[in-house]
């Protein structure tokens, strides 16, 4: 009975301990979006209403400025306000200070983006 026991919890902790590896092992999985994020960028649309930045929709869906550091998105598409492109898919990544990116790569430190105009 007692060697049972012992199997049972040894058999417990170690599926615990691989799960808590394949979640960590997750964590910085380029698949997740960590190089999918949106950009501060907004502007004020002719009613008043801020438009970008995850706080509108578009053809039913929230849409942003991508960060160009951050641009590899599935579904980017060229601004035609700014020079900037925008995406759905950044509305729905976790963002970079998520526990899902904590071991993502901090990005190549390329030239500044240009402002908009």
């Amino acid at each position: 009975m007692k060697i049972a026991m012992i199997a049972l919890i040894f058999g417990t902790l170690t599926a615990v301990a691989n799960s808590q590896v394949a979640q960590e092992a997750a964590a910085a999985n380029p698949g997740q979006g960590c190089d999918c994020q949106c950009s501060s960028l907004t502007f004020m649309d002719n009613w008043g209403r801020v438009s970008g930045n995850c706080k509108t929709a578009w053809q039913g869906a929230l849409w942003c400025y991508v960060d160009p550091q951050y641009s590899n998105c599935q579904d980017l598409k060229p601004s035609t306000r700014f020079n900037a492109q925008w995406s759905y898919q950044a509305c729905s990544t976790p963002a970079l200070n998520s526990y899902q990116c904590q071991t993502y790569p901090a990005p190549y430190p390329g030239p500044a983006p240009a402002a908009p105009r």
